[in-house]
């Protein structure tokens, strides 16, 4: 028997080192090089999503170049509004598995679709989809990896997490918290999306029971968003061609089904947006994507137009305010901090711009060039957005006057 053995050891070394040879084992980075995967805090930081809980405090994931990669993650926070910042440390799993080998450019590693969101000075999460590419004898393939991981101590420490429910390789839609609860969106075993949820302030998540969230038909893949404002909630899920599941947060607390915004007049995919429990806004494309004729839309309105919408209670019924003008077909609403107040991106014909209006809709005035990833306003004077810059750099702006005037924030620490 012991021939055997050491044959089968002597096989076992050989197939090993074939696999290296040929780059079909992950090489794990050595325990040195995993300690500066976070990058210098002097560093040129370039921001991938933010939170801010409140005016003062808040957090931003993004990338820095390090000693082992172009581009690393790094998690950066502020206790004074943007004054100063501080490196938050993340662990050394976390930056490992996020640094993959295929990220060779800051850019490739900016398009994860990493997320962070804190609910409040000391319960977060850090979550996302990242590709994950592995290569034997020549051949590459590739998987989503699932990443989702939590603090309850304001980012001193933090756990990953392994939510029922959802699919093993994704991927993940959106994160989004109310005053007491975690909703986290994802695809599920079956190719159906799965809403799941847990307490804020500790980990104990569940499938949430729901009306069915079937896969988008054709076009774009599978996405879906999830808005809450309070203890009200908006999901819609769906692709290019239309929503195909959408649901409201009733006020028992149960996800219940709900007619999108723009069902009757073309489904195209939108995402409403509040300012609080009752008052939406949105933007229908007149016949959704294949623009066709719908009765029911605005006098005048004819396919392929978009119109601003809005509701008054909570969603029930949308009604149109007027016709957005602009070129190359791409409007949306990104924040509304009152119900009066609102912004929007469109093209006027210069390229994507932030608009502003304080008349509910009925004018707008530009605010920032470039294209807006996300908005978000802590309350109706503060706000942040993450942006491309028309020189193309991924930047962080923010608003101390309810978004007449944006600035880039500067990462001093």
């Amino acid at each position: 028997m012991r021939p055997r053995v050491v044959t089968f050891f002597v096989v076992a070394i050989a197939v090993i080192v074939l696999l290296y040879a040929f780059g079909g084992v992950k090489r794990p980075v050595a325990s040195g090089a995993a300690s500066r995967l976070t990058g210098a805090a002097s560093a040129r930081f370039t921001p991938l999503s933010a939170s801010f809980p409140t005016a003062r405090r808040g957090w931003v994931l993004g990338t820095v170049p390090c000693a082992v990669r172009p581009a690393c993650v790094q998690l950066r926070t502020t206790r004074d509004g943007g004054a100063t910042w501080t490196v938050d440390a993340l662990p050394t799993a976390l930056l490992t598995l996020v640094d993959q080998r295929y990220h060779t450019t800051i850019a490739a590693l900016n398009s994860t679709g990493l997320g962070v969101r804190f609910a409040n000075a000391r319960d977060g999460w850090i979550y996302g989809t990242i590709d994950s590419f592995d290569y034997y004898g020549g051949i590459t393939t590739s998987r989503w990896v699932v990443l989702l991981w939590s603090t309850h101590d304001g980012g001193t420490t933090w756990r990953r997490l392994n939510p029922p429910g959802l699919a093993s390789q994704g991927p993940l839609y959106d994160l989004e918290v109310s005053k007491s609860e975690a909703y986290l969106l994802g695809d599920g075993p079956k190719f159906t999306a799965v809403l799941v949820a847990s307490p804020v302030h500790r980990d104990h998540w569940r499938v949430v029971s729901t009306p069915p969230l079937p896969p988008s038909t054709g076009g774009s893949e599978t996405t879906g968003n999830i808005v809450v404002s309070g203890h009200a909630g908006w999901l819609v899920e769906g692709g290019d061609r239309g929503i195909t599941g959408s649901l409201r947060l009733g006020p028992g607390g149960q996800w219940l089904a709900w007619s999108p915004p723009c069902a009757s007049v073309g489904n195209s995919y939108v995402v409403p947006v509040a300012s609080d429990a009752r008052h939406l806004v949105v933007v229908c494309e007149i016949g959704g994507v294949f623009a066709q004729p719908s009765p029911k839309a605005p006098p005048g309105a004819t396919p392929g137009s978009w119109w601003l919408y809005s509701s008054s209670d909570a969603g029930t019924t949308f009604h149109a305010v007027r016709e957005l003008h602009g070129v190359n077909g791409y409007f949306s609403v990104l924040a509304s901090p009152t119900p009066r107040v609102m912004f929007l991106q469109y093209d006027r014909g210069s390229g994507l711009e932030l608009v502003m209006s304080r008349d509910a809709g009925k004018s707008a005035q530009v605010v920032f060039r470039g294209t807006v990833t996300y908005l978000h306003f802590e309350n109706a004077s503060d706000g942040i957005g993450v942006v491309t810059s028309r020189s193309d750099t991924p930047e962080m702006i923010v608003t101390h006057d309810g978004g007449r005037s944006w600035h880039v924030q500067r990462f001093t620490t």
